[in-house]
This record gives C-alpha cells, structure tokens and sequence, in this order.
C-alpha cells in the first residue's frame, strides 16, 4: 500500500478525519495529503506548520521544559485540542524530518484514532525507507 493509499484508508475508517498529511516538518512542506474537498492550501501549510513547532520547534521545547522532560529528548507524538479541531502530530522517532499530521472533528475517538494512526505511520515510515535503500 502507497503512502497516499494509507492516508485516504485512515480517512475512510475514521470520518472524523478531515486532514491526513504525510510531511517533512524540517521544510514544512506537506508531500502527500488526503482531506475534505473544501480544504484550501493554507490550511494544510498551518497544520504542518504546527506540527514542525509542536515536534522539533520552539513549542517542543517549552513543552519539555514546563513537563519537566529532558529538553534534549525528542517530542514524537503530540495532541493538540482545540474547539473545532484536535491535531494529531507524530513524528519520526530517529530525528528525521518525517511525519503525519492530522486535523479531525472533536468527536473522533481519539484512543483508537492514535492506536491506528501509530501503525499507519509506521507503514509510511517504511515506504520511505525502501525508496532509500531502492
């Protein structure tokens, strides 16, 4: 299964999901998406925005600091809840640039949400790391 193909299954299982974006946080470029129609561009570009502050930016390490975590330590998975919106961040854990971030509806059930978006970031990880090696 593609990245891509991946990305439109987690949408298709969880309808809450209304962004699913494979990204490089160190460019902040979103390269694969699967979302709702109606998105426009820069709302995916702040979603990935997030996520490269809330992973490896100035927010990871406020976020370290004020939990008391080692500052040096990497944040690989974040949540972020807001009204109208809960943001799912996970990143690679080798300190790549590598990550998913995904923008769902309040009412996602969010434990299972996480539980299938680990394994299917996981799969990603490993498209990617066969295009390497290949």
């Amino acid at each position: 299964m593609t990245i891509i193909q991946e990305l439109e299954q987690l949408r298709s299982r969880f309808p809450d999901c209304m962004i699913a974006a494979f990204s490089d946080i160190s460019t902040g470029m979103v390269l694969t998406a699967s979302h709702e129609l109606t998105l426009h561009q820069e709302h995916l570009d702040a979603l990935c925005a997030t996520g490269a502050d809330i992973l490896r930016g100035e927010a990871s390490s406020a976020i370290a600091q004020n939990l008391a975590l080692d500052p040096a330590a990497d944040i690989v998975e974040a949540v972020l809840l807001n009204p109208n919106e809960v943001g799912i961040f996970l990143c690679a854990p080798d300190m790549g640039a590598d990550a998913l971030c995904c923008a769902c509806k309040p009412g996602v059930e969010l434990a299972t949400f996480l539980d299938t978006t680990r394994s299917a970031f996981q799969r990603m990880l490993g498209h990617v790391s066969d295009r390497k090696a290949g």
